[in-house]
């Protein structure tokens, strides 16, 4: 796996959610047949008076070999919350590492 996944929430214009430096792995990750790849993402900071946008979809697109773009939709009927002045997401990593993914 290559990089980041890029998500988009909201609509194009706004970009990708940018990634956590520190979450970025010392080599790249590479899986065997069958082996998962995680990534944490922060969509807002949960506060009561944070201002944010509901989503009841968005889009991933992996950087990888024959990579692709999914449509991913909410598990929760009323969408998800998002702040786009605070979400982030970290590099693909086998299993979370203490500090590296905690943003």
């Amino acid at each position: 796996m290559r990089e980041y996944p890029h998500i988009h929430f909201l609509d194009n214009a706004r970009g990708i959610v940018p990634p956590v430096a520190r979450s970025k792995p010392g080599a790249p990750v590479v899986l065997e047949p069958g082996q998962s790849a995680h990534v944490a993402v922060r969509m807002s900071e949960g506060g009561r008076k944070e201002s944010t946008e509901t989503v009841k979809e968005f889009t991933v697109t992996l950087k990888a070999n024959g990579g692709g773009t999914a449509v991913v939709k909410s598990p929760a009927p009323e969408g998800l919350s998002v702040n786009p002045q605070k979400w982030a997401t970290g590099y693909w990593t086998t299993e979370l590492r203490n500090g590296a993914d905690d943003f």
